[in-house]
């Protein structure tokens, strides 16, 4: 009974038994079912799932946990759910589903460059004003090739890249980089400066100091807290009180607040372009607010890139140059 209590690996000897041994080799097969019943927390529904029986599953999981000599899951009356054991699992078996899901599209993407799927995911910079064109011209060429873009959070889109779900991402660089796993290929860089109504009572004035800004209202997102540093450190650096903020991820929100209710934003001329270009909104060099941001592609260390995920890659960087040249700070070789 003692023993049997201790479970598969419950003491350190059984644990350093289990070490000297050489685990056999995990199939992608058993991975399978193994995260449909983590997904479902139960043998059952994993079977339904997956269309066999659970006899199948329960015998899959079994021969696995023997080949690991440890516990997976907790099986009770209400499901399974995955042990300290299976958590590990989990997160692996997550990424070498992805990798052989791209061993499998690189190896199709090489085999014929014109057919294949390829999934990326855009910063808001690259989506409106980047990204339409440079998939057109794209399609022109490689029209059999399937394009998926992500809607992910960009909070987000690096750490899935690394684990394999996307291809590549066109971002802003706020210095998020998991630098073990990730490839930077800087395509160019662009100012952030003070942007408000042309109604503004500020606006008439071409040159502004930060005095002048300290009863203003500023909007924008915090994301890894880029502008709330910029702000704080400008206006400490010259012993003045802080402005206000408002952190807010909503566009349409931010656009309607700076024509409408005269708040300021610090941004770079992509986001406003339309606004910008109808007089809505002027565009103001503030020393200490601007700041420059760096708009790169970024894709998994390792990985061989096919030929239509480097065409579409191209595009992007084309499109680009053409549309902001005049914005654009152009990155030094």
């Amino acid at each position: 009974m003692a023993q049997r209590a201790r479970g598969v690996a419950g003491t350190a000897e059984d644990q350093a038994k289990t070490a000297e041994h050489d685990f056999d080799p995990i199939d992608l097969r058993q991975l399978r079912l193994f995260l449909a019943v983590v997904e479902n927390g139960h043998f059952g529904r994993a079977a339904q799932q997956l269309g066999i029986s659970k006899q199948a599953v329960s015998q899959s999981i079994a021969a696995l946990e023997k080949s690991l000599g440890v516990r997976l899951f907790e099986r009770g009356q209400f499901g399974a759910v995955a042990t300290e054991f299976g958590k590990v699992l989990t997160r692996h078996a997550l990424v070498m589903q992805a990798e052989a899901r791209n061993a499998r599209s690189e190896i199709e993407g090489l085999r014929n460059e014109h057919r294949g799927e390829i999934t990326f995911a855009l910063g808001s910079s690259f989506s409106e004003f980047i990204a339409p064109r440079a998939i057109c011209r794209f399609r022109e060429t490689f029209p059999e090739v399937k394009l998926k873009i992500a809607n992910v959070h960009p909070a987000n889109t690096l750490q899935l890249l690394s684990d394999g779900e996307l291809d590549f991402v066109a971002i802003g660089d706020v210095g998020q980089l998991p630098a073990d796993r990730i490839e930077r290929q800087p395509l160019f860089q662009m100012a952030n400066n003070l942007i408000m109504a042309a109604d503004h009572p500020l606006a008439s004035q071409r040159s502004l100091g930060l005095d002048a800004l300290v009863d203003q209202t500023f909007v924008g997102v915090w994301r890894d807290d880029l502008i709330e540093r910029t702000l704080r450190q400008a206006f400490q650096d010259q012993g003045l009180p802080l402005p206000r903020a408002l952190d807010c991820d909503n566009f349409l929100v931010t656009r309607g607040l700076l024509l409408e209710e005269q708040h300021m934003v610090i941004a770079n001329r992509l986001f406003f372009e339309r606004e910008l270009a109808a007089g809505q909104l002027v565009e103001r060099v503030v020393p200490g607010l601007s700041y420059t941001v760096t708009y790169v592609l970024f894709y998994r260390r390792g990985t061989i890139l096919g030929r239509a995920t480097l065409a579409l890659m191209r595009e992007l960087q084309s499109v680009a140059t053409e549309r902001f040249s005049d914005s654009m700070l152009q990155i030094s070789p």
